[in-house]
């Protein structure tokens, strides 16, 4: 699991971010106590992407997660539009 997780952030960094994507989703699928914190990085990539949906999705997916992250993520998201929120994580 570490491995592919990895995998996905050097492809990332390389610029393969759909690929990245696919991977940091298919840890989810292994590994959906998701342990890792896969799922806070997913959604910034997502966010930084603009896949509006899929990150709807995965907040949805993850709304009982416990840590209140994907509440506040997704109260963020649709008050200032995901565009906004990705400046706020990647500090631009």
């Amino acid at each position: 699991m570490r491995a592919l997780a990895g995998l996905a952030d050097c492809l990332w960094k390389l610029g393969n971010k759909q690929q990245a994507i696919s991977h940091y989703k298919e840890l989810l699928r292994l590994n959906p106590n998701d342990n890792q914190g896969i799922r806070y990085i997913l959604a910034s990539c997502l966010l930084e992407e603009g896949l509006d949906e899929d990150f709807g999705k995965l907040l949805k997916d993850n709304k009982d997660d416990g840590s209140g992250y994907c509440q506040s993520y997704g109260r963020g998201a649709q008050n200032c539009g995901t565009e906004a929120i990705g400046y706020i994580i990647n500090g631009r």
